[in-house]
């Protein structure tokens, strides 16, 4: 098999997990915050954290990308955003928001290193059609969580579902591990040790890049437009008919207000 293909495999399946682990907050929330006597509003703040957490990666992640590769930067975002999972089983307000902001580097580092991957593979003529295919993982883990994680949740309970989801995922993204080496290219065996470093340089160059070319500066305040409306609209900002079902199998009276 081309190893073009090989690359956009590995890029849907993980662009899947990003979704997946991006829709679980809003839709199990409701559960936990139930059981631990929180306000209800509190998950619009957990949301937030969890942008937080997408917007540094999305402003520093250039370096990431660079110093492991797309596939690896991605792999192990994931993996720190599955494990986040399992934070959310501590009664603590404080601990629930770092857990929020982890899953959130998980979700940030998805477009950087998945489209750094499908630019290096795949052929001009087919870009438009890949690049199509690589964003159908977005609503496709929206499904896959808004169908099993209610159901996991009446089943099993919400701690079980969470942890349940977390495996799931983690196994999913480490399926990928094989073919790392195939798709990103060698790295120096100092990289994993500057994973955790931080570079002022890893915001600035992307920022002077926009001045590189006429235009770039509107195209990016354009994009920044449309990104407002489409959060504001997302799931994790109002109950759904998933996160009330997971909400009533742990306490429906509080899903009645």
């Amino acid at each position: 098999m081309p190893t073009w293909l090989i690359a956009i495999g590995v890029i849907v399946v993980l662009q899947t997990v990003t979704a997946t682990l991006s829709r679980l907050l809003p839709v199990i929330s409701p559960a936990f915050m139930a059981e631990f006597s929180w306000d209800e509003t509190w998950i619009g703040y957990l949301s937030a954290a969890s942008v937080i957490g997408s917007l540094f990666v999305l402003t520093a992640g250039i370096g990431l990308v660079r110093r492991l590769g797309g596939v690896g930067a991605l792999q192990i975002s994931l993996l720190l955003g599955a494990a986040s999972l399992v934070l959310f089983n501590v009664p603590s307000i404080a601990v629930a928001l770092v857990a929020s902001i982890a899953l959130g580097l998980s979700n940030g580092a998805a477009n950087p290193a998945g489209s750094e991957v499908l630019q290096r593979f795949t052929p001009p003529a087919h870009r438009n059609v890949v690049f199509s295919i690589k964003q159908a993982g977005v609503p496709l883990g929206g499904v896959v969580a808004g169908l099993a994680m209610p159901w996991l949740v009446e089943a099993w309970g919400w701690r079980i579902a969470l942890i349940a989801a977390a495996a799931a995922l983690a196994a999913m993204t480490a399926a990928t591990l094989p073919l790392r080496s195939r798709i990103d290219p060698p790295r120096d065996a100092m990289a994993v040790s500057r994973l955790v470093s931080f570079r002022w340089t890893d915001v600035i160059v992307p920022l002077r890049a926009l001045s590189h070319a006429p235009g770039l500066w509107r195209m990016s305040w354009v994009g920044c437009l449309l990104a407002w409306p489409q959060a504001s609209g997302s799931p994790s900002r109002r109950p759904t008919s998933s996160s009330r079902s997971a909400c009533r199998s742990a306490q429906p009276a509080w899903c009645s207000r």
